[in-house]
């Protein structure tokens, strides 16, 4: 069995994937059916959620290295939540000119860069070296399943709603996923060195 700490990290990205590939399948859906978008127009929304980690993937990467990946995580998916419900007041209400949805969607997939580096960076600190091999099988895992599942769950949400209340979800998933951050310890790294001496004193 892992630790609790890796199993809240884990819970967390579980809920944060949820939400970010219901996010995905949505902003398409939401530029088709709320601004009636082009195909230009709706491949320009691929181009805004994959930019980001082209133009500042190791950049964030040195940020997030050199900071608290814990107080990182948690902030990020707050700013995640907040852009959440801003797209779905803008979006069901049409008061969101289409380049300022291009926009939000270009801030929120930064913002989840910083998040899904922190939580990688976070495994390592949590979980002994001989357990790392389960613990990225238990992530691939639900990954997988979530990759597999997102696209059908987000075809009901749209069919019983509209796609803005897809951003609706993404929200709490981010509230979900802060909260599963917030229960870690302050201090990880320490926290599970000192364990790691009292086991070898005892």
């Amino acid at each position: 069995m892992l630790n609790r700490n890796f199993n809240l990290l884990w819970l967390s990205q579980i809920v944060s994937s949820i939400g970010n590939k219901l996010t995905i399948f949505g902003f398409p859906l939401v530029g088709i059916f709320i601004y009636d978008t082009t195909v230009l127009e709706t491949s320009m929304i691929t181009v805004m959620s994959f930019l980001p980690s082209l133009l500042f993937g190791t950049i964030i990467g040195v940020i997030v290295d050199r900071g608290d990946k814990r107080k990182i995580g948690i902030f990020t998916n707050i700013i995640c939540f907040v852009i959440s419900i801003t797209l779905f007041v803008f979006s069901i209400f049409k008061i969101l000119p289409l380049w300022g949805f291009y926009i939000l969607i270009f801030l929120l997939n930064t913002f989840l860069l910083f998040g899904s580096i922190s939580f990688y960076s976070q495994i390592p600190m949590v979980v002994e070296k001989e357990n790392l091999k389960k613990a990225n099988y238990k992530m691939e895992l639900s990954n997988s399943v979530i990759d597999t599942a997102a696209p059908s769950v987000g075809g009901i949400i749209f069919g019983l709603f509209s796609a803005p209340f897809i951003f609706i979800i993404d929200g709490i998933t981010f509230i979900l996923a802060s909260f599963c951050q917030i229960l870690l310890p302050c201090n990880i790294e320490k926290d599970r060195v000192k364990t790691k001496k009292k086991s070898i004193v005892h």
